[in-house]
């Protein structure tokens, strides 16, 4: 990040030519197939160098990949974790104004209207906001809150 709170694109893409933002992902998706402990390294690494470049690996690798990961149908695997792994960064939107990053005090609901989704509510102190082509808002999909409530995926 330069003084004009400006990530370099050049760096963005180094990240994922080097095999850094796929790091758990398989290889049949495009990642390194690799551990969360190797994962941990490379970010601690990058750390040691950059901190905000390292918090946009973290954010991307431990969040927004392991989401897909692990919540996501086969098709949106095969559709989203390539591109996740080779040039398209995520982000992760979880704090709000007055419920920071406590997720079952989300006031951002999302409602369904006819074949879309209406989604209200603010975002703030968002992680990879300036270039992320992939978001994840974390919202409340409608009723009461009642343990974990949905995700929902927006591309630019």
């Amino acid at each position: 990040m330069d003084e004009n709170e400006t990530m370099d694109p050049e760096i963005i893409k180094g990240l994922f030519d080097q095999g850094l933002m796929g790091i758990e992902t398989s290889a049949d998706h495009g990642g390194a197939e690799s551990s969360f402990t190797a994962a941990v390294i490379a970010i601690e690494e990058l750390a040691k160098i950059d901190p905000s470049v390292s918090v946009m690996c973290d954010v991307h690798n431990t969040l927004v990949n392991t989401i897909f990961r692990t919540y996501a149908t086969k098709e949106q695997q095969d559709k989203y974790l390539p591109l996740l792994s080779g040039s398209q960064l995520g982000s992760f939107c979880l704090s709000e104004p007055v419920s920071g990053s406590d997720a079952f005090a989300l006031q951002t609901r999302a409602e369904k209207k006819g074949d879309h989704w209406v989604i209200n509510g603010s975002k703030m102190w968002i992680t990879n906001s300036k270039e992320a082509e992939i978001v994840f808002p974390r919202i409340r999909n409608g009723g009461p809150i009642q343990g974990i409530q949905g995700h929902h995926l927006l591309r630019r």
